[in-house]
């Protein structure tokens, strides 16, 4: 047996042809669906195609067929064939024509909604009538749809079918047709009468059957009755509310409803009237106070029982307490933002929280109120569930209230409550390696400090003080409300004189230590230093057992110096520094991260290789999977290592490193990609790529590149911090390099060199204005970007400018935003100011505010000076004195005319 339109390719394998003959032997009864059709390669066989995709059949009487010497399978052969079928590897295709669907059928995208047509039942399903409709697939005419007093069967004619549903997918699945006998939403109109029956009753509605493909919905507040006093197929006058697509909205006619307040139009705090409209028994009840989403009162909030609270019943009082997009909560129950400090409330132990760090109290406010463990006036763990405790509140922000059960002199105060040089009494709490934890009433434990920076000489050692110990006299030595962090000494006691302070040490120092103490993560050892060292368990020689305290250590190195967090460890391990960019080594990957693989190298850190220097997907890696690295990066101060696989995906093998570019020589490179800004080199440092912008690309653009083209390019700049390679396909100038935006600038970048013919303003373009003349370009423009982000507001483009009259034959243009507010037109007698006022250095005495509300940069800088600030009064010399100081005008004869004029003699 052939596959339709696949010669040559067998639909049934032996196997399946053994059942076919062993279903033909024993002869199937014969049930109502069997499925027949024209014999296909084997007498007496119907084809596996029309069997399995349902194609056109007929229900013939067994008689007739055996008759005819043709075999009916009945639904247990069906079943062997599809199962077996189902086993066959079909062909991948974005659609299936099926055999039965011949050439000459209308094809699905020309086919509309609305479109009339006839057709011939071809088979009949449980969810309805397969109809062909001339279409190149059948069409579906659900059961629900399918008239009641009714009983169609294969090969009966149908007309009136009306197409409301049209689906052209990719896949046989989602191509589909849907028709119907009753009319089409497009027939009804918003406020039409309809008649509906009732089809199904749910708790936010009814589903009317109104004439239409589907059911109609009206919610309850539509219904002038509960939704489950309504019967099925009960009869109602309804009105058309809302039509989309084919969902079609409805309600009884007369029943008019206030059209829903958006969310926004209420207010946390607000008093509402609620109309229960369901209980639900995880969560609460659900009113409708006119929003567009009913609101939600939780169990815990309500006043009375769940079990009291009816559909239709009107609740009063209920205060908005949570406003969430379209979600809002309410509560029977006072605000939590209304509780005030000192108020004295009763509470129920609800939640307790993890290792004991706080417990939360339902103490008849909107919500949970909050406990933290210094607060507690014992161990969270001696309460017990459902536990009623007096409180008193501490502290209310917003809707989060913190509460205390201790007595109103013993609470503790907020650190920001206290400053620095103020006595306090401390109680003992317990000792920790750095000194004695004492409170002195805050809400925050104090360190005296034994040990570290600041550290003094205690009495007697921390851990000979008793918890409760009640110690005078201390002074608040640091203080740091926002760290939560609070240290006390006493007055006049001996500085302690630490050791090595850790801003001294760096990493790979070598040095020796003793063991002081042992962790599950580790081993602490004493190297001298202001605290002690960590010798972390993964570094770890020997088993952990073997470290005991007193034990010396030698050959360690420094491997973590983090002054911020306080954090020193060691290793026998070798540091970054150890290692050089290029080595291959061998690595085990310790874990996976989303942005890459830490890997073991055996050094005193793990390396990491970056997801983009991994020749495979993230995905593809598993922890303990040994690895062939290279070093590609090293930071030995802060003892970070970078490794990358030898080969990258898809050929890009790595085989420079960032240490053998040379800035300003050639390398050979092949373009990758060519984007707006420019194009993308492998020069050969694997995955990452060197980037060609635009103006590095001399004459020519990016068009002038293709992908896959060999070039030899210049190297530009190496950032290896960045991972970034910079090239140029022409020789870089120094003005390249140097120059950003079409000026010099310390530091610039090469990527963001303007080239002239490019710049605004232009040069180049100057030069031609000005006839050619050369000599007038400005080689260093007026740095008006720089201006304009010292002095905001001034240099702007202006739609439009304001002449001021100077004189009778000046004019100068004044932008707007340069004008005083109460500017005037001047006189006539204005126009020209006496010389006096003239001749003055104008920029002499000017106050700053002058600069900067009355002039143009930099004139507005009060610290640009065109020449020195004269601080004496300045007195004007009449123009007789300078006159006679000049004494008279004697012409100069220059040598050229001189020369010429003995010339010019002897001609003669």
């Amino acid at each position: 047996m052939m596959a339709p339109g696949r010669p040559g390719k067998s639909l049934l394998n032996p196997g399946v042809l053994f059942l076919v003959a062993l279903a033909a032997f024993h002869g199937f009864t014969v049930c109502r669906d069997a499925f027949v059709g024209p014999m296909s390669g084997v007498a007496g066989l119907p084809t596996v195609g029309s069997a399995l995709r349902g194609a056109r059949a007929n229900t013939l009487d067994f008689e007739e067929q055996n008759h005819a010497g043709r075999l009916v399978f009945g639904a247990s052969a069906l079943i062997l064939l599809a199962k077996a079928a189902s086993m066959q590897r079909r062909p991948r295709s974005l659609r299936t024509v099926l055999q039965a669907e011949a050439e000459g059928k209308t094809p699905l995208e020309d086919l509309s909604v609305g479109e009339e047509r006839s057709g011939t039942v071809t088979r009949v399903a449980k969810i309805g009538l397969y109809i062909d409709i001339g279409a190149e697939k059948d069409a579906l005419l659900p059961q629900n749809m399918v008239p009641k007093d009714k009983e169609y069967k294969a090969g009966d004619e149908i007309t009136g079918l009306k197409i409301f549903e049209v689906s052209t997918g990719d896949d046989p699945a989602s191509r589909k047709i849907r028709v119907t006998l009753s009319e089409l939403p497009q027939s009804k109109a918003v406020g039409d009468k309809v008649t509906g029956k009732v089809r199904a009753v749910q708790t936010y509605g009814v589903f009317f059957d109104i004439g239409l493909p589907r059911d109609a919905l009206a919610p309850s507040a539509r219904l002038t009755k509960k939704p489950s006093d309504y019967k099925r197929d009960e009869e109602v006058e309804l009105e058309i509310v809302s039509i989309d697509g084919d969902k079609v909205t409805v309600g009884v006619v007369g029943v008019v409803v206030k059209a829903p307040a958006p969310s926004s139009s209420f207010t946390v705090g607000q008093t509402v009237t609620g109309t229960v409209a369901r209980v639900n028994q995880q969560y609460g009840v659900f009113f409708d106070i006119g929003g567009e989403r009913d609101a939600l009162c939780f169990t815990a909030q309500l006043d009375d029982e769940l079990s009291n609270y009816k559909e239709g019943q009107k609740v009063q009082g209920l205060r908005i307490a949570k406003i969430d997009g379209e979600k809002i909560e309410v509560t029977t129950r006072p605000l939590s933002s209304e509780a005030k400090v000192g108020q004295e409330v009763k509470g129920m132990v609800l939640t307790k929280l993890q290792n004991g760090a706080g417990i939360f109290f339902d103490a008849g406010f909107s919500s949970d109120v909050l406990a933290p463990a210094p607060l507690l006036s014992k161990s969270a763990d001696e309460y017990a569930p459902q536990q009623e405790v007096d409180l008193v509140i501490t502290e209310v922000d917003g809707d989060r209230v913190t509460v205390s059960d201790m007595n109103l002199e013993d609470i503790p105060k907020r650190l920001s409550t206290y400053i620095r040089g103020q006595e306090v009494t401390g109680k003992v709490i317990r000792a920790t390696e750095f000194g004695v934890l004492v409170n002195i009433g805050a809400d925050k434990p104090a360190l005296w400090r034994s040990r570290g920076p600041g550290a003094t000489v205690l009495p007697k050692k921390p851990e000979e003080f008793t918890a409760g110990e009640e110690v005078e006299g201390l002074i608040i030595t640091r203080l740091d409300p926002m760290a939560g962090v609070v240290e006390v000494v006493i007055p006049g006691a001996q500085v302690v004189e630490t050791g090595v302070s850790m801003s001294t040490l760096k990493v790979g120092d070598e040095v020796k230590g003793t063991v002081t103490r042992s962790m599950a993560f580790g081993v602490f050892v004493d190297i001298g230093a202001e605290r002690d060292a960590l010798y972390a368990l993964s570094q770890l020689e020997k088993p952990l057992e073997s470290y005991q305290q007193g034990m010396v250590l030698t050959g360690l190195r420094i491997s973590e110096v983090n002054l911020e967090s306080q954090r020193l460890g060691v290793s026998m391990r070798p540091t970054a520094g150890e290692f050089t960019v290029g080595d291959e080594v061998t690595g085990k990957v310790s874990k996976l991260m989303p942005f890459g693989l830490f890997v073991d190298i055996g050094a005193c850190v793990d390396a990491l290789a970056p997801a983009a220097l991994l020749d495979k997907e993230l995905a593809e890696y598993s922890e303990g999977e040994v690895l062939k690295l290279r070093i590609s990066r090293l930071n030995a101060d802060e003892n970070r290592i970078s490794v990358s696989q030898k080969a990258g995906a898809e050929g890009s093998e790595a085989t420079i490193t960032f240490a053998d570019l040379v800035e300003n020589k050639q390398i050979k490179g092949v373009i990758r990609a060519v984007r707006d800004y420019g194009a993308f080199v492998d020069i050969g440092l694997g995955r990452v790529d060197a980037l060609m912008p635009n103006a590095m690309m001399g004459e020519q653009t990016g068009a002038a590149f293709a992908v896959g083209q060999e070039l030899e390019v210049w190297v530009v700049r190496v950032d290896e911090e960045a991972n970034r390679v910079t090239v140029s396909s022409v020789e870089p100038t120094a003005e390249m390099r140097a120059q950003r935006g079409g000026r010099r600038s310390r530091g610039s970048s090469p990527d963001s060199y303007i080239p002239e013919g490019f710049m605004v303003p232009d040069p180049k373009r100057h030069v031609e204005i000005l006839g050619g003349r050369e000599d007038l370009m400005d080689l260093e423009p007026t740095p008006w970007y720089e201006w304009a982000e010292k002095f905001p507001g001034f240099v702007k483009f202006q739609e439009e400018d304001h002449n001021i009259v100077l004189s009778a034959k000046a004019v100068v243009q004044i932008p707007k935003h340069l004008q005083k507010a109460d500017a005037v037109k001047p006189s006539p007698a204005d126009l020209v100011p006496p010389i006096e006022d003239l001749m003055p250095n104008y920029d002499s005495g000017i106050k700053p505010e002058i600069h900067t509300k009355y002039r143009q940069p930099p004139l507005n800088d009060p610290n640009w000076r065109f020449s020195p600030v004269i601080t004496e009064k300045r007195t004007l010399m009449k123009w007789q004195d300078v006159v006679d100081q000049a004494g008279p005008f004697v012409p100069e004869v220059k040598p050229g005319k001189k020369v010429a004029q003995e010339d010019a003699g002897d001609g003669d």
